[in-house]
């Protein structure tokens, strides 16, 4: 790791520690406070903004009131956390559920679209749901939401800081989320995928993140704009071994504060005959399915509501860096 790695590993570590510690001191209007500050300063943090800008740019999707917008909703994910983390002691001492205050929170900010009848009925028939989302704004807040609807199972990847790792586990412990928690080495994907497939069997919802863009030769190729992308295929794959539905969620605003998620599927999570090719073909066909779904159901109508604008490896691929991308013709 070189220096300008390491400092930032640190300081990532370090603010991440002192929020944790300062959240639950925080009244509610000290986290409105906190969230209106955030705002007004990321969009003008010179680095952080060129770059969001740059990215949204690239593919088409860029415009001073969604490049402000996209920060002011950055603003209300960061409030959302401080929020849970406001309850997380008392979470820890009392096992009764979620904190009728921070229940509040979450059903007035995330809301939940007619076609989640759909993943009821999918999850109703036994076999557990896969189910893949992008990273929206106040995702936190979503997948509790949905966990006061149906058991829901989320899998959480290994983070380099200690301290934001364990603030995921806190987190899922302080909005009752059962988790699966990536190793450091991930050197044993069979034995992840057990651990996963288990919590299809009993029935759970099953929650991956498939829009973490891949190196080259460790994803699922697709089409992304005008572009080739790697996604990890993971989820899908997953849901072809046990035969599990595989469904997509993706967000829209619910008004300037919320949002609303709308569910897409079950899609046709079936390997057309054996072999290893054929299951590879399904799974990149699948991958394809949840890439075409986040272009045109959620970056198109709704850019400001992505989270990873941001993000150093999606910057990469919008940068042109033949590691995580090629241009299509």
């Amino acid at each position: 790791m070189d220096a300008k790695r390491a400092i930032r590993h640190w300081l990532t570590s370090r603010i991440t520690a002192a929020g944790i510690r300062a959240a639950p001191r925080l009244s509610a209007g000290a986290v409105d406070f906190v969230e209106s500050v955030v705002g007004r300063a990321a969009v003008h943090a010179p680095l952080l903004s060129r770059i969001v800008a740059d990215n949204m740019r690239a593919v088409g999707l860029y415009s001073p009131a969604v490049h402000r917008a996209y920060f002011a909703r950055v603003a209300r994910h960061f409030g959302g956390i401080l929020h849970v983390f406001r309850h997380a002691r008392r979470a820890a001492a009392d096992d009764g559920g979620l904190d009728p205050r921070l229940a509040g929170v979450v059903e007035k900010r995330v809301q939940l679209d007619e076609s989640f009848r759909v993943l009821r009925e999918a999850a109703g028939k036994g076999k557990g749901v896969v189910l893949m989302g992008a990273h929206p704004v106040d995702f936190m807040l979503a997948l509790a939401r949905l966990n006061q609807e149906l058991p829901i199972s989320v899998y959480l990847r290994h983070s380099k800081a200690a301290s934001k790792q364990e603030a995921k586990r806190r987190w899922c412990r302080t909005v009752g989320l059962s988790y699966i928690a990536e190793p450091a080495s991930a050197a044993n994907p069979a034995r992840r995928a057990e651990v996963m497939a288990d919590a299809l069997t009993q029935g759970r919802v099953l929650v991956i993140t498939p829009d973490l863009v891949q190196h080259r030769d460790e994803g699922v190729p697709v089409r992304f704009f005008d572009r080739e992308v790697y996604l990890p295929g993971g989820a899908a794959a997953l849901a072809l071994v046990v035969e599990a539905p595989l469904m997509a969620v993706l967000a829209r605003p619910a008004g300037e504060d919320a949002i609303c998620l709308a569910f897409h599927g079950p899609a046709d999570a079936q390997t057309p005959g054996r072999g290893k090719g054929r299951r590879q073909e399904a799974t990149r066909r699948l991958m394809q399915w949840f890439a075409d779904l986040m272009v045109n159901d959620f970056l198109k109508p709704h850019p400001e509501l992505w989270f990873l604008w941001g993000d150093k490896r999606w910057t990469r691929v919008f940068r042109g860096d033949p590691r995580y991308t090629r241009l299509l013709v």
